[in-house]
Order: structure tokens, then sequence, then C-alpha cells
């Protein structure tokens, strides 16, 4: 059902994305990944999942088309991750300290294979260079493009998309120490994989800087959703030697990702514009 409706948004906009250019876009990539505490009917109140808690960065590298209609779409290998952790606060009333807070997340990279549509919903300039007055004989000059009077300009492009995810076997779980000891507090927490292969669903924003007819870097915010349960932690563990508590969380590799990139030129479709590179030679 999710190839069929993949197949029919590529045919819905397929009739703008007839390229305009080619782009290589080598990247570089923040992931911060996000778990959900799915069970905790037997758990202490307080305990709940943690996310965002740990970040890295990797490279990557995408193939683009720019249309002439204003869409993209784009294509490639990428970093994600999909990661656990959890929170756990105990009061203690009329104690010098009165509360203990203790967070923990552990996280995972894998290869993600997204693609994604991105539009020029809006060009923005900021910083104009020059303030020409009319006054007499003197005139504002014309350009062919009036944004080279400004100093900062970048495309504002929503982007929607969808992406496989392949983590592979994690034996980064099989030598971690899954139980541990702080405050009183003994938790046991191993953690099972169920499955090595997912999807996610992505929205996000991306700001395409450019001068002079060209782009330049870009910055790239984007959620990733992720839709099967990859990884789930069963939290067992005792408070001051009570009867034990059960949490259970889960992880979809869903979090967010920040991306650094660079378009390279490799190739574009417009004949004119191609012959009038071969005269500039």
């Amino acid at each position: 059902m999710r190839i069929f409706g993949f197949i029919l948004i590529l045919h819905l906009t397929a009739p703008s994305l007839w390229g305009q250019s080619l782009y290589l876009v080598p990247h570089f990539n923040l992931n911060y990944p996000s778990s959900r505490l799915t069970e905790n009917r037997q758990g202490y109140p307080t305990f709940k999942s943690h996310s965002f808690g740990h970040f890295n960065g990797h490279f990557g590298l995408f193939a683009e088309y720019q249309s002439k209609d204003n869409w993209r779409i784009a294509t490639g290998i990428t970093t994600g991750a999909v990661g656990l952790g959890y929170q756990l606060s105990i009061d203690y009333p009329g104690a010098y300290i009165s509360r203990v807070e203790r967070r923990h997340s552990t996280n995972h990279y894998f290869m993600r294979v997204p693609v994604l549509f991105m539009y020029d919903w809006q060009d923005v300039r900021l910083f104009r260079l020059h303030n020409y007055r009319r006054s007499g004989r003197m005139r504002q000059p014309t350009a062919k493009d009036e944004s080279i009077f400004y100093a900062l300009l970048f495309k504002v492009q929503p982007i929607f998309g969808l992406s496989i995810n392949y983590s592979g076997k994690l034996h980064r779980y099989d030598g971690e120490e899954k139980i541990i000891q702080f405050d009183n507090v003994r938790l046991d927490r191993p953690v099972k994989q169920l499955r090595t292969t997912n999807h996610s669903a992505i929205i996000g924003l991306r700001l395409q800087f450019h001068s002079f007819g060209k782009d330049r870097f870009a910055l790239t915010a984007m959620y990733h959703q992720g839709l099967q349960d990859v990884i789930e932690m069963n939290a067992r563990y005792t408070i001051d030697g009570s009867d034990p508590y059960y949490s259970t969380v889960r992880s979809r590799g869903s979090g967010l990702s920040f991306t650094l990139s660079y378009p390279i030129r490799v190739f574009t479709f417009d004949k004119e514009e191609r012959q009038l590179r071969k005269q500039n030679r």
C-alpha cells in the first residue's frame, strides 16, 4: 500500500519534474533520535522516555534534479539514528537532597535511503547593498537579476518524502552493560532488536542560499517519523529494595536531523545555457 502511494505521488508530480539541472550534493548530517514510553502500568510514576539525548555527525551524498517549475527531487545515501532513552526522578521528602533525577540514552546509526520532494516556495532577499535615488539624470541602474544588489539571498524550500532505513544487526547492544545501580536504584535494561529494516515519513524545510544565479550552501532541518518499531528496552528496576517495577521504551528511528550541504551542478538540460557556457569558455 505504501509503495502504491509513492508511485501515485511520483505520477502526479512527474510533469513538473523534467530536469533542468542535475546536482551532486555532499552533506554533513547531525541526528537527534527520539524514543517513547509504550508501557508503564507497572512502572514507577516518574519513569518516562528521554528523547534527543545524543547526537553525532556523519557525511552523505545526494543526487538532485531541479525542474523548470520550481520543483526538485533528491535521493541518495545519508545516515539516520535509532535511540533509546529514559529518565527517572525520585522524591525524598524532608531530606537534604529532596529530589534525585537520573537520565540515560544511547543510540545506533543506520543507513537511510530517502526520496525527497522540494519546492522553491519563496525567495528571500536581505541587506540591500545599494540605495540609488533618482535625482536629475541619475537613475537607479537596471540589472537583469536585481538580486545582485543584496548581500544575503536564500530560497525557502518545504520538503516532504519517504525513506527506507537499514540498520543491520545492532551488535553494539550485545556487549552493553544491562544492569546499573545508582541512588538505591537497581535497573536491568535488556534491549531487543525488533527488525533490521523500517520506513519513515519525512517533512522539513531547507534554506538554499544562492548568489549570482548559482546555488551555494544549504541548511536543512527535517523530522523523520518512523513507521515501524526497531528496538525496545524492557526495564525492570527496584527503588530502595522495593518490589520490581516494569517499564517499556521503544524507538522507531524517529527524530530530528540538521544538515549542511553544498550542491555541485554536474549537468544542465537547458540547451541555450549549455551553448552560452561553451561560448564563454
